[in-house]
């Protein structure tokens, strides 16, 4: 229940607010009481409430009525479309001039599939392997380009943070 403290005509008065369901109040004014109904499904805080003073021996109602609602959103042919913002560009390839580099698991997790075999030659962000890790799937992705040497990991193989999952030949640094 809610108290509201509100002045008439230079006169205090204090409303006691029940809310028996989302439309439907109780006001208590003094020793009367009112069902109110609102019957509209504007914002109250947008709502002009007009209060209405029933004299003694009247309905126990009270109408409460708000004007429509003035906002109109704006006609789709004004606005403006969304830009097509491209994608970030991938970070720089390492450098490892010759060195063999192995790919490792980023996460724990478990090998969905494994889409490549030794000897395939990659290219720089070719995916290689589904891990899923929380049950969410994982494209993982060559970091650079070079030729598979080895393929360690398995699908269904459950991995570790760390785990070498393939063995690279070669690298184009």
């Amino acid at each position: 229940m809610r108290r509201y403290k509100i002045q008439v005509k230079n006169k205090q008065y204090t409303l006691d607010v029940d809310e028996i369901d989302a439309n439907n109040f109780r006001v208590i004014l003094g020793d009367q009481t009112f069902d109110v109904n609102l019957s509209s499904a504007e914002d109250i805080a947008a709502a002009a409430i007009t209060p209405a003073i029933v004299p003694g021996g009247a309905r126990d109602e009270v109408a409460i009525e708000r004007p429509a609602s003035s906002y109109q959103p704006p006609a789709i042919e004004t606005m403006e479309r969304t830009r097509n913002i491209p994608s970030p560009a991938l970070p720089p390839a390492p450098q490892l001039n010759g060195a063999r580099a192995d790919l490792i698991a980023p996460m724990p997790g478990t090998i969905l599939s494994v889409e490549v075999k030794p000897g395939d030659a990659v290219t720089r962000g070719q995916k290689l392997l589904t891990l899923e890790a929380m049950k969410m799937k994982n494209a993982i992705k060559a970091p650079y380009d070079a030729v598979v040497a080895q393929v360690l990991a398995q699908p269904g193989q459950t991995v570790r943070y760390g785990d070498v999952l393939i063995c690279f030949e070669e690298s184009q640094g």
